[in-house]
């Protein structure tokens, strides 16, 4: 069952929390530098260091605001875990039909299902082999959680008001998956999942799958042309749209010691590739990128790309695989996970990568005339995502996971 949580991440305004003078940041990075030592003490140091960076967060998270937007800190969820350590949330997804909260820890042992409303919570456990990330992900039509991991898919349902209990057994796939999205189609579900067929990515050919969470079944499959090169996906993302799936995956192509980045746009109703996007600049050749798994619109007309390289969002049109436009990016980390908001008003950008004493950064854009409306920095803010009436985000970080109420004039 689920039970009231008492810890201290109680709900907080921090509408009124406003600090002065240049010192602010050089705070934020000397508790950054404690933050080991604090993951590692007693409950009662550790709890008064949480409130310390709790109070600092809140004096960020009005900074950055632009124009007739605000973006608030209105929230941090009070997770209480079994763990004796301070877990690292690196992941969270907003139900769309239940309003819950499912969030996952760094290590990928423990996940917590959050009412955000009453504050009730349950923690469990689902031990899925086969990959060091994994994938939340809520259907669209009923309170239904699904964990894609590696090979392993399980499902979840969750009732607000009580008990998690398990649907079905643990389904498997044919190939290790990187990364995975759960689509709605002509009233099934599926599971699209973006990987190998084996598990030497030297010898694999890479392909995308569909499967029905209703029985199992593969759906359909999508391989890269047998051309001599070795292909392997690094992130993708899927929706349903006009009674298909449209995939866009972010794949890398060796031939001959050489390797090209690419952008790989599949429609299921003809199982080809609409297009391949060439990306360029000095990602080719260069094998230490870090990807970002492409954004998608709700009606699957534009996909947002970002990497670790490239200081700007870069925005393609699907239907032609023709750049629509850069959104340059201020001088700190690029993000590493996108996500548009349901309505497709913001696109929602976190990086959680510090580049020395500087840490990560929250960035929001209003995708009406493409303006950076809010910037604030945060400790280590992993993946975000939006509630249904896209007025609030939740962004899971190092050391919480927080809510941002978004205010406009219009």
């Amino acid at each position: 069952m689920i039970a009231k949580s008492t810890h201290l991440d109680a709900t907080h305004s921090c509408a009124t929390v406003s600090f002065a003078g240049s010192g602010f940041g050089s705070i934020l990075a000397t508790i950054g530098m404690l933050a080991p030592l604090i993951r590692m003490t007693p409950r009662i140091p550790r709890v008064i260091g949480l409130a310390c960076l709790t109070i600092l967060h809140c004096a960020s998270a009005n900074e950055g605001t632009k124009g007739a937007t605000a973006v608030t800190l209105t929230q941090k969820l009070g997770i209480r875990s079994s763990r004796t350590l301070v877990p690292e949330y690196t992941s969270a997804a907003w139900s769309k039909t239940s309003g819950l909260i499912a969030v996952s820890e760094a290590a990928a042992k423990s996940r917590y299902i959050v009412d955000p409303e009453t504050g009730a919570q349950v923690e469990f456990t689902a031990e899925l082999p086969g990959g060091d990330r994994e994938d939340l992900m809520w259907s669209s039509t009923s309170p239904r959680l699904t964990i894609a991991r590696g090979r392993s898919i399980e499902t979840i349902a969750a009732q607000p008001t009580g008990s998690v209990s398990s649907v079905h057994k643990q389904q498997t796939l044919d190939f290790h998956g990187v990364s995975a999205s759960l689509v709605e189609q002509s009233g099934h579900e599926f599971v699209v999942a973006f990987g190998a067929t084996s598990s030497d990515p030297s010898r694999s050919t890479k392909s995308i799958q569909a499967t029905r969470l209703s029985d199992g079944k593969q759906h359909w499959t999508w391989r890269f042309p047998d051309d001599g090169a070795h292909y392997q996906f690094r992130n993708g993302s899927a929706i349903a749209i006009d009674k298909a799936i449209l995939a866009v995956g972010w794949a890398v192509r060796y031939v001959d010691q050489r390797i090209a980045h690419q952008l790989w746009v599949v429609d299921s109703r003809t199982a080809l590739q609409r297009c391949v996007i060439q990306l360029g600049g000095d990602l080719q050749g260069n094998r230490d990128v870090s990807t970002v798994r492409p954004a998608l619109t709700a009606d699957g007309a534009l996909s947002a790309v970002a990497t670790s390289s490239l200081p700007y969002v870069t925005l393609y049109r699907n239907s032609t695989c023709s750049e629509e436009r850069r959104l340059p990016l201020p001088e700190g980390p690029q993000p590493t996970y996108l996500t548009f908001s349901p309505d497709g008003r913001w696109l929602l950008g976190t990086a959680p990568v510090s580049q020395g004493e500087d840490p990560g950064r929250i960035y929001m854009w209003d995708t009406r005339d493409w303006r950076l409306v809010y910037v604030t920095k945060q400790r280590r803010p992993y993946q975000g995502a939006f509630d249904p009436s896209s007025r609030r985000f939740v962004i899971a970080t190092e050391f919480g996971v927080y809510i941002y109420h978004i205010s406009t004039k219009d």
